[in-house]
């Protein structure tokens, strides 16, 4: 005699598979730790965007400081439309400017140089905004993600940063 998943109970066959009500409470399961897990992992792949992010500003420290030790604020351009580089373009003159700096992929930079006089000698700072693209939300940022910002001041030579 052959059986196909049925075994016999008494006078009546009882089947071995699962029921529709088992499925469906599998499947709920399921899709509630998914629920959980996806903006669990979205949260940490933006905050490692904006890890990333500050790194690029941590690194930018330094190019910066050297332009103003120089004194030549038209080498520190940045596009954002433009790429991911500082410099490697040509400034408003039409002179071509070296790259500075490459950013990391999906970060971009706004740079704006202040030149005011002050004692009779020309002064120029810097203010820098770093952003990852995918970063974290932030309405109060660039682009509506979280900013790092610096800003080096070239009469005190201070830096102040908020990372």
């Amino acid at each position: 005699m052959i059986r196909k998943n049925r075994e016999r109970v008494g006078r009546l066959y009882e089947c071995c598979g699962f029921t529709l009500i088992e499925l469906l409470v599998v499947i709920v399961v399921i899709g509630n730790l998914f629920a959980i897990a996806i903006p669990t992992y979205l949260e940490y792949t933006a905050k490692a965007h904006d890890l990333s992010a500050m790194a690029n500003a941590q690194s930018l420290l330094k190019p910066a400081n050297q332009v103003l030790l120089d004194g030549i604020e038209t080498k520190f351009i940045h596009d954002p439309g433009d790429g991911n580089e500082i410099g490697d373009e040509n400034d408003d003159l039409g002179h071509y400017i070296p790259n500075i700096f490459t950013l990391s992929p999906l970060v971009s930079a706004k740079v704006e140089i202040y030149n005011y006089f002050a004692a009779g000698s020309k002064i120029s700072s810097i203010g820098l905004w770093v952003y990852s693209q995918k970063g974290t939300n932030d309405p109060s940022g660039l682009n509506g993600k979280k900013t790092f910002h610096i800003y080096m001041d070239g009469l005190t030579g201070a830096s102040l940063n908020n990372f």
